[in-house]
């Protein structure tokens, strides 16, 4: 019995890394594909902790403040009990606590979403989006943070553009404009808006 338990366990992560890397293209037809895959591998292992942060991951990001059109207050409810049944089932899943920290974040608590991302930090002390989405919360504590998620992760063009507008929010242009050069050509437009 215990073989087949570690097959349906196998399934279930090739269903989770197909999600991650429908996940990470962030658009609302890959998000639901993502979300599929993740729902997938809950279906075959429903005791699987990445599988459930990953439908939170997806849910979220599928909301009309990210990449997709669902109501805001819909994309929390769909999030949320994901990304806590993700640690409840792995108290030391360093990507459990970013997610929440994102679902927290989204839903106004940015202190408890502070405290997520640095959990997931202690928990990971390489994991740039972790760096990067506390950057987003952070104040002026966020450009330690992004600069350390660039350090981690540098050729994300998401944490790129993120530091780019950070800059420009913070009106250091210069910097917004070496950022800018080091980019891929087709991404300045995004600094330039």
């Amino acid at each position: 019995a215990s073989r087949d338990m570690s097959s349906v366990n196998l399934d279930a992560h090739n269903e989770y890394l197909k999600g991650r890397f429908f996940v990470e293209k962030r658009t609302k037809k890959d998000l639901e594909k993502a979300l599929e895959h993740f729902d997938n591998a809950i279906e075959l292992a429903d005791d699987y902790a990445p599988a459930w942060m990953g439908k939170a991951w997806a849910s979220l990001f599928l909301s009309e403040n990210q990449y997709g059109n669902t109501l805001p207050d819909i994309a929390l409810s769909n999030a949320r009990p994901a990304a806590e049944k993700a640690l409840q089932l792995d108290p030391e899943l360093p990507e459990a606590h970013a997610i929440m920290g994102l679902v927290e974040g989204d839903d106004g608590e940015e202190e408890k979403a502070i405290a997520y991302f640095q959990t997931a930090i202690t928990l990971n002390p390489n994991y740039a989006d972790a760096y990067f989405w506390s950057s987003l919360h952070s104040g002026s504590d966020g450009f330690a943070h992004i600069e350390k998620a660039i350090q981690l992760n540098p050729m994300s063009i998401i944490i790129n553009n993120g530091y780019g507008q950070l800059l420009q929010q913070n009106q250091i242009f210069k910097e917004a404009v070496a950022v800018a050069q080091h980019m891929p050509s087709s991404y300045n437009h995004l600094l330039a808006s």
